[in-house]
């Protein structure tokens, strides 16, 4: 999934860069993100 993507998917650019930086992340955005792939979040 490109950036472009998911903010679409409606994540904002600080959780990307997060994501990136393998920075920590609410869980919430991670139920989020999960839902918007289809996974668990086990997959990440």
């Amino acid at each position: 999934m490109s950036n472009a993507d998911l903010k679409n998917a409606g994540f904002s650019t600080n959780i990307i860069i997060r994501l990136k930086r393998n920075k920590y992340i609410k869980m919430q955005s991670i139920e989020s993100i999960c839902k918007a792939l289809d996974c668990g979040a086990a997959d990440f």
